[in-house]
């Protein structure tokens, strides 16, 4: 291997890709020729060779009729530690991560036929960029084998993956298995077994697994085999094996990137009836009431919006493939176009996408994708200039920005049409002629029908769980105080706040209730509920038991006692004042205040009517929101950037009541809105009025 720093990637020199062997025509695509070498052999050399792919339409289950093995990878870093490859006789500069594939697939004795998108398609020429990459989708269902490469190899992944396909022949009963399948260079022996779920986490958290286009790669790829170095194991144990190590904490941020995956392959339409020998198959009946039956390119940005894309557009060419081969699915013909040096490209790509979805579907669910900051997480002495640096390239307030990977709140008019299962509010009409933009298709202005409803006066806190998790004051309340469950602490203060603001004690539970379970229409008592918000509420030493409290109080009672009555030397005098109180407290508080409010507490659900899946089930709509009271008394869940202000707008085309804050004589978009007392259909003796969005 060389190392080699030029500027960019691709070929030395230009031309070529302009070789009259090596242009497209609109069926072809290319396909890389990887000769064989030896280990010891470091050079690598390769030859591009153009194939004739016929483009299809989407079939439930398109045939692997391309010869070649896809690689599915992540470029890595593309500015240091380049590497240099031959091809074609012509020096090509790629990256660390791809040569290490390189010289890992390269095989001994035969030639290797790759498909690699980084050699595979002129990076540099943006019409062909963006044709190659509308066919990915087809190349990837097409191809014989894929590979997922995740870099190269050290001693805790191989034990990962070692753990990884043990837990999967476990799973499958398959005792007879010969050791002989082990994944090459596994010892007979695991000296890890009391670490596999570290061992997992630490191969989950690869920069493979949180990349936006594996998603599409992964799900569609036949006959998968995961590569790291020189192990090679079959995704079935992979995923597998990684889904029972992981089974209490799966779901989680850290095993988020194998769960998009699973979820993506779940909703192909050959998934159902490939048999639970598929994870992707068992994936899917755990989570069929969780992802969204509404499968077209907007609710697959939004379920895997947190992945993350060199290039912002991706967050949406990335996933057109996958969106065209799942059933009922659609893009709204979205086409892959690029440019360079354009720092509006990506606003531009945005806004016409969010028009081309809006028209297509006739209504405005669009907006439960928006995803607006709280202007509070701008503080300190730059806050102005760093506020007016965001706003100038920013984009409308309508439109989603796809390249904000972090937490969003489970979208509104999607939750409600998946749990309810409520008709949509429009006539899907599938635009497939090619889409031309005009200028207005740029437009950074949006014009709405609707009237105004009520505005904020009152707000409440957060429900951030994620952040209250992560944070070390969390951990203390939770040794000390059990407040580990951060939902039930915010119901718990959003009842102390609102209910002194209401007159009717009934009717404000029925409506709080009503309203933070987004209209849940799981059957429980709502006396229940009160009643474990009031439990949560009260705990304290004085509802223990008569033995708990004794034993409490002798152990903060002892210590003084015995230093009392104690005339001994500096050291025990020490001991006694000092490190005997502090553990009597300690233990004392931790046992008042964590152990056995915990047990009494939990032991006690049962008693009103909830399970242990309450809190999960039904509060997820209440999640990066704030519990608000309107003008009028009503209780209304609005988004984590709301202001006293605001105003609630029922607008035609939208399923649940807008946020809007007004911005002169226009409007700023805040986000989807729910209350009980409230309805989008809801019509006053007022006309509806124009509204601008910007």
């Amino acid at each position: 291997m060389w190392p080699f720093n030029p500027l960019r990637l691709g070929p030395v020199g230009r031309g070529f890709y302009q070789d009259h062997t090596l242009a497209l025509g609109p069926s072809d695509i290319r396909v890389l020729r990887l000769h064989h070498g030896s280990s010891q052999d470091s050079d690598i050399i390769c030859t591009l060779e153009r194939r004739y792919l016929p483009q299809l339409p989407p079939s439930s289950n398109p045939k692997a009729d391309l010869d070649c093995t896809a690689l599915s990878y992540t470029w890595g870093d593309a500015t240091s530690n380049l590497r240099k490859i031959r091809c074609n006789g012509t020096d090509f500069i790629v990256t660390q991560n791809l040569h290490s594939a390189l010289y890992h697939l390269r095989d001994h004795l035969a030639d290797t036929i790759l498909w690699i998108d980084a050699i595979c398609i002129d990076q540099n020429n943006n019409n062909e960029k963006g044709t190659q990459v509308g066919r990915m989708g087809e190349i990837y269902s097409r191809a014989r084998h894929t590979v997922i490469w995740l870099g190269d190899t050290d001693l805790l992944s191989r034990a990962g993956l070692r753990a990884c396909w043990a837990f999967a022949a476990r799973s499958r009963a398959d005792a007879s298995t010969p050791e002989s399948s082990l994944p090459s260079g596994a010892p007979w022996w695991d000296p890890w077994k009391i670490l596999p779920p570290f061992l997992v986490l630490l191969l989950l958290r690869r920069l493979y697994f949180s990349r936006i286009w594996v998603v599409q790669e992964a799900a569609l790829g036949k006959n998968l085999q995961v590569a790291c170095g020189v192990e090679r194991i079959s995704w079935t144990d992979f995923s597998l094996g990684a889904t029972i190590i992981l089974e209490a904490g799966f779901g989680s941020r850290s095993s988020a990137g194998v769960g998009n995956i699973l979820v993506a392959r779940s909703l192909l339409p050959w998934t159902a009836v490939s048999g639970f020998s598929d994870p992707a198959n068992i994936f899917r009946t755990l989570t069929q009431h969780k992802v969204p039956q509404i499968r077209n390119i907007l609710s697959l940005a939004i379920l895997f919006r947190r992945c993350h894309a060199t290039e912002p557009v991706d967050k949406l060419y990335g996933l057109l493939g996958l969106c065209e081969h799942i059933k009922a699915g659609s893009t709204y013909g979205i086409p892959a176009a690029y440019s360079q040096n354009d720092p509006s490209h990506k606003n531009r790509i945005y806004i016409s996408s969010a028009r081309r979805i809006m028209e297509a579907q006739g209504s405005l669910m669009l907006f439960s994708a928006v995803n607006r900051r709280p202007q509070s997480l701008v503080w300190g002495p730059f806050a102005g200039s760093l506020a007016q640096g965001r706003q100038a390239p920013a984009l409308p307030t309508w439109v989603p920005d796809w390249s904000d990977s972090g937490s969003a709140a489970t979208p509104l008019s999607l939750m409600l049409a998946q749990t309810q299962n409520t008709d949509l509010a429009y006539t899907h009409r599938d635009l497939s002629d090619p889409y031309k933009a005009s200028p207005e298709d740029y437009s950074p202005h949006l014009s709405l029908s609707g009237h105004r409803l009520d505005g904020i006066s009152v707000l409440g806190d957060v429900c951030n769980t994620e952040k209250a998790q992560s944070s070390a004051w969390f951990s203390i309340r939770y040794t000390f105080t059990m407040a580990e469950n951060h939902r039930l602490e915010i119901l718990s203060k959003w009842h102390k706040q609102f209910r002194p603001l209401t007159q009717d004690a009934a009717s404000f539970w029925r409506h709080f209730i009503s309203t933070i379970t987004c209209g849940s229409r799981t059957e429980y008592d709502e006396a229940a509920v009160r009643h474990l918000l009031r439990r949560f509420s009260t705990r304290s030493p004085r509802r223990l038991p008569t033995v708990p409290r004794t034993v409490a109080a002798c152990l903060g009672i002892l210590p003084p006692a015995i230093c009392v009555v104690t005339r001994e030397g500096f050291l025990q005098r020490i001991l006694m004042y000092w490190c005997a109180p502090v553990v009597a407290v300690s233990c004392m508080w931790y046992m008042c205040f964590q152990l056995v409010p915990n047990f009494m507490f939990q032991e006690g659900w049962s008693e009103y009517g909830v399970n242990a899946g309450f809190l999960k089930a039904d509060f997820d709509g209440m999640e990066l929101r704030r519990l608000a009271m309107l003008d009028s008394g009503c209780l209304v869940l609005v988004p984590q950037a709301a202001n006293i202000g605001d105003q609630v707008w029922s607008c035609r085309g939208a399923t649940v009541p807008l946020l809007l804050r007004p911005s002169g004589s226009d409007f700023e978009m805040v986000g989807e809105c729910y209350s009980a007392t409230l309805s989008a259909d809801e019509r006053k003796d007022s006309a509806d009025v124009a509204i601008r969005l910007v």
